[in-house]
């Protein structure tokens, strides 16, 4: 609980700040999805290599024997019709699934799923189930609208093998059409493009538990290069943590609410532990990743590279300051520049991996988080970044959903995951639509507030215009960034402003880094960090937020507001820890005299900052 921390670690906030305490209360549950997602774009460029739907699975087989040669079910597999067969009479002609990629959720009879995945080993009865879709696929290739995409996929395979510097991280077997991508709670997700009558078919199969569309977020940027000429002079942590002269969506969450009835001057420091989020690994999931900037030149004393590529639910491990693909662009470089970074980002020391995706889709982020759980996990230590996503369809509830169990799973484990609500300046979740993933349980939902430059805080904090609000969003972050990059083309990108909920989630994984390195004697998951972060936040502070909005601002536990000049108009927290001599600190940090009525101990009289009268 949020006292329970308070007394661990020695902090009485009573005794500076007359916020209100926040109950100990769970994360609100997320509902899920019941219907499935809406159909994405397929990829902008398809291959000039067309395949014919009878020509070889593979110029390569994996295996020593064919395919078609081994069946593995110990009766004879169903006739299947041949592709230039008529379809009509085994198949729906109006199916209730539309032609996509989904993600089949098999059941694993093994009895030892865990450790056999861990191996790369296919269980006999998935293996089984596998080679009957596959079958199934290539039977029914005639009834495709798309067939260039299981082209794509087939070449992508061989592609792959023609290369000798580069091969994927675990066995997928042998068809390029439907392969196993991750293993959950005796479970084998398999990855596969179907009809909708393929899928019908599939659902009637013994050991096919469900049938889940994939989801393709967006990341969710809205940007800006105005290429200013501000403060650019930053200069490296010292043992008393101060960054001078640091961006706004830095200074404004080491400090309290800037007031000018309080101070002269707004401090442009940022103020952070020390410890700086040292010995934390951070995983974005993100779009193009280019460490090559004196943002990351501190790697002699933390990791910050590439991890995986993922494409289509296909892992390549990968390493070295850059990963990009045709389709990247430059995102994932400002969210690790904004989390991480030396001179921009919260948590300079953390660990920082880059997750390349081709797509913002379940196949991929279930793909990787399976690797990543089972091979560089650190319980208590491992915090996801998630800066993208969308709204889908919220009626009813879904029983199998491949991305909650893994996040829920892993979130028991000592994981914190976190991220972004969203720009469409709507609720986050209503009758007919939720935002995910930020909706999900066991997800630090992030909305933003205005923070373009210091006009947009100096008078008051509101919620950015284009920020999604609503119940369901835990705590709100700056929603505007100024940041130095260089793009995947290697060009310098100095001091330009960002906007988006993308850039508001990784100041909140960067304080929970913060956080975690700083208080590691505290086991942190993505609960007991929301309930910390709400201990340590400011409270009440936005203004223009509706009432079933939780209203939280970031703050990395540093609440003392100072003034630059070292002129003060008020006392207290406030006011740079400013008394009122014989006079006394009222509650609200002003100074009255001695026999106002705003110095009485029951009117919240600071004792600290002056004199306070008992009645």
């Amino acid at each position: 609980s949020s006292i329970k921390y308070e007394k661990e670690l020695g902090i009485d906030n009573n005794k500076y700040l007359d916020d209100k305490r926040l109950p100990d209360e769970p994360l609100n549950d997320k509902p899920l999805l019941d219907e499935p997602l809406p159909d994405k774009h397929l990829p902008d460029e398809l291959l000039n290599d067309k395949r014919l739907p009878d020509e070889p699975l593979n110029d390569k087989p994996l295996f020593d024997e064919p395919l078609n040669d081994k069946p593995l079910l110990d009766e004879p597999l169903p006739d299947k019709p041949l592709p230039d067969e008529p379809l009509h009479d085994t198949l729906p002609l109006k199916p209730k699934h539309k032609e996509d990629f989904y993600l089949i959720h098999i059941r694993d009879t093994s009895g030892d799923s865990y450790n056999k995945k861990k191996r790369h080993v296919i269980s006999d009865n998935v293996e089984a189930a596998i080679y009957e879709i596959h079958n199934l696929i290539v039977s029914n290739m005639n009834t495709y609208e798309n067939i260039t995409i299981l082209e794509e996929m087939e070449e992508m395979d061989k592609h792959l093998r023609k290369r000798k510097i580069e091969e994927y991280s675990k066995k997928y077997g042998e068809s390029s059409y439907i392969y196993p991508i991750a293993n959950i709670n005796e479970k084998t997700i398999a990855f596969s493009y179907l009809t909708g009558n393929i899928v019908e078919d599939i659902l009637t199969f013994p050991d096919i538990i469900d049938v889940e569309k994939r989801m393709v977020y967006e990341p969710e940027e809205r940007s800006f290069f105005f290429n200013e000429d501000i403060i650019t002079n930053y200069t490296k942590w010292d043992h008393v943590d101060v960054r001078p002269n640091a961006p706004l969506h830095l200074s404004l969450i080491s400090q309290g609410k800037y007031d000018s009835h309080f101070i002269s001057k707004y401090d442009t420091n940022y103020y952070s532990p020390y410890s700086a989020g040292e010995g934390i690994n951070v995983f974005i999931f993100d779009n193009g990743f280019n460490f090559n900037h004196p943002n990351f030149s501190n790697t002699n004393t933390r990791t910050v590279r590439c991890l995986l590529r993922v494409n289509k639910g296909k892992l390549t491990t990968i390493s070295g300051k850059t990963c990009v693909n045709n389709s990247s662009n430059s995102h994932g470089t400002k969210i690790a520049t904004i989390l991480g970074g030396v001179y921009d980002g919260v948590a300079k020391n953390a660990n920082i991996y880059g997750i390349e995706m081709t797509e913002y889709s379940t196949e991929n982020i279930d793909a990787a988080l399976e690797y990543i759980r089972d091979n560089y996990f650190k319980r208590n230590k491992s915090i996801f970044n998630f800066s993208f996503g969308g709204f889908y369809d919220n009626q009813g509830r879904g029983t199998f959903k491949s991305e909650q169990e893994f996040i829920s799973q892993m979130s028991s484990m000592g994981a914190v995951f976190v991220a972004s609500a969203g720009n469409k300046n709507q609720l986050v979740k209503s009758y007919n639509s939720i935002h995910l993933p930020s909706q999900l349980n066991n997800v630090i939902s992030v909305g933003g507030v205005a923070s373009k430059d210091f006009n947009d805080v100096k008078s008051k904090i509101q919620k950015a215009p284009n920020s999604n609000y609503g119940e369901g969003i835990d705590i709100f972050a700056p929603y505007t960034v100024k940041i130095s990059i260089r793009d995947k083309n290697n060009n310098l990108i100095n001091n330009s402003d960002f906007s988006g909920t993308s850039f508001s989630t990784p100041i909140v994984s960067g304080v929970a880094a913060l956080v975690m390195s700083e208080h590691s004697n505290i086991s942190f998951d993505t609960e007991s960090m929301l309930e910390y972060l709400t201990m340590i936040g400011q409270k009440d502070v936005i203004s223009n937020l509706s009432k079933n909005t939780k209203n939280l601002f970031l703050n990395n536990g540093k609440h003392i507001v100072y003034s630059m000049d070292n002129v003060y108009y008020g006392c207290g927290i406030y006011a740079g820890l400013s008394t009122c001599g014989s006079n006394c600190c009222s509650s609200s940090g002003y100074c009255y005299k001695s026999n106002s009525s705003y110095c009485k101990i029951s009117q919240g009289c600071q004792a600290e900052f002056g004199y306070c009268s008992k009645s």
